[in-house]
């Protein structure tokens, strides 16, 4: 399933709706086969009772955003002084480390 935004015309997150309710799903058949599939790609995602990993994700940014303000004082800022570019290329390889630990538990190589 496809999502898109709600009619609503806030920026981000109104105040008036809760979050996930600015997504309403549309159907993915009315996208051609075409354009949903490509050579080597994996199978397409079969419909399932799980969250939405989109939800999930907010949650926690939230979630980082508080702890980031507890800790800091106040939520990240551009201009802060710090190299974001560094900062993140530093987190992307700390989270290939991890996700090469979990490929080496699952599969033992």
């Amino acid at each position: 399933m496809a999502q898109e935004k709600c009619g609503c015309t806030a920026t981000f997150i109104c105040a008036q709706h809760d979050p996930k309710s600015h997504l309403k799903t549309t159907r993915a058949s009315s996208v051609p086969d075409e354009l949903r599939r490509r050579p080597d790609d994996q199978p397409l995602p079969t419909p399932s009772d799980s969250p939405s990993m989109h939800d999930l994700v907010c949650d926690d940014m939230q979630a980082r955003k508080t702890i980031g303000i507890q800790r800091y004082g106040r939520a990240l800022q551009a201009n802060n002084g710090r190299d974001g570019l560094r900062d993140h290329y530093e987190e992307l390889l700390d989270a290939c480390a991890y996700a090469r630990q979990l490929i080496y538990e699952r599969d033992g190589k």
